[in-house]
């Protein structure tokens, strides 16, 4: 929240600033007001009214006039990002033109470029979503889908929680992937993948990034409780806390002032290993709905696939060594890579 400076007006002081748009007057005991924001927000002042607005427009390009952009709401662009400047926001960023190379955009919600994002530089990370007319040369990440209306062109892409979706919106490229690499966690539609020139293009289904962090987390976990586990039951000379024939040895053994310290290690131990089990038993589940989403998870191309195109479905990859025209799809089965044609 923020309180602006009282506003008091005397003569040949400033203006009294009057409250806008999620802006409140606050008067205190002593007759001082204050102007209190209510939201957080983008600070605008409009013939002497104070507002606070969750959306952030820039009338034009983000250039050295306005500077690199970092705000807790929504973004609107209404022109272009240029070279070497970033656009960060807790909410959406819309841009009605296209990024320039070595621009930066970072959303926690969804992003959307209405011409397109280019070059080698330039990245493009977005909580939600990411809807654009084509990627050129950039990296894009999404937690959600990826829609492109045209083509993806040496890109670095990936949804960790969707589909990559590529229209035929007509051009020369409309509709393809070509070089590169792109993955989605769901499925990826596109109309033709790779081309006669591109010596590499790589696609295909990964794992839920969701997923592999927490798997990531709780194998750490597992492995630092294993360890402290381990490493007790060594310092007491024993293999399990409810062995009676190990606990009795081992109380016979301590000296009457350490048994309270002895008394309170095995309760740990013996709190901390099904707690070991139960990680276990998570970790592993996870990995099944892991596998499930990969068998599960889709390649379709509508058109044609050149030969050299690689797809890859979890850990296995497949060589595209003969081109295939026609509608057809990749999947995994028995953890290969396969391929089948679509009827129409």
């Amino acid at each position: 929240m923020y309180e602006a400076s009282p506003c008091r007006r005397h003569k040949g002081s400033d203006p009294e600033l009057l409250p806008g748009e999620n802006v409140r007057l606050k008067t205190a005991a002593d007759g001082g007001r204050s102007l209190v924001a209510e939201i957080d927000g983008n600070l605008a002042v409009e013939s002497e009214t104070i507002h606070v607005r969750s959306v952030f427009t820039v009338a034009g390009d983000v250039d050295y006039d306005v500077g690199n952009i970092d705000v807790p709401g929504d973004v609107e662009i209404q022109g272009l990002v240029a070279s070497g400047f970033s656009v960060k926001a807790g909410g959406t960023i819309p841009v009605t033109g296209t990024t320039e190379p070595g621009a930066t955009l970072q959303a926690q919600g969804d992003v959307l470029v209405g011409q397109g994002i280019l070059g080698e530089q330039t990245r493009v990370i977005a909580g939600g979503s990411v809807t654009t007319k084509f990627i050129q040369n950039s990296s894009v990440a999404a937690g959600a889908d990826i829609t492109v209306g045209c083509y993806i062109f040496n890109g670095r892409v990936r949804s960790g929680n969707g589909t990559v979706h590529v229209e035929d919106r007509g051009g020369g490229r409309g509709g393809s992937i070509v070089g590169g690499q792109v993955f989605a966690a769901v499925a990826i539609d596109i109309h033709r993948l790779g081309s006669a020139e591109t010596d590499r293009t790589l696609l295909g289904i990964a794992a839920n990034l969701e997923m592999q962090r927490k798997v990531k987390a709780l194998r750490q976990a597992h492995q630092k409780l294993s360890t402290q586990v381990a490493g007790t039951q060594a310092a007491l000379g024993i293999t399990s806390p409810n062995d009676r024939d190990q606990l009795a040895r081992l109380l016979a053994r301590t000296p009457a002032q350490q048994l309270d310290q002895i008394e309170k290690q095995l309760k740990e131990l013996r709190a901390d290993l099904p707690r070991v089990g139960e990680l276990q038993q998570s970790i592993e589940a996870l990995e099944a709905s892991n596998e499930q989403q990969l068998n599960g998870g889709r390649v379709r191309v509508r058109e044609s696939v050149f030969s050299d195109v690689q797809i890859q479905i979890g850990s296995q990859i497949r060589q595209v060594t003969e081109s295939i025209s026609g509608d057809c799809e990749f999947y995994r089965i028995d953890n290969r890579a396969q391929w089948r044609t679509l009827s129409t």
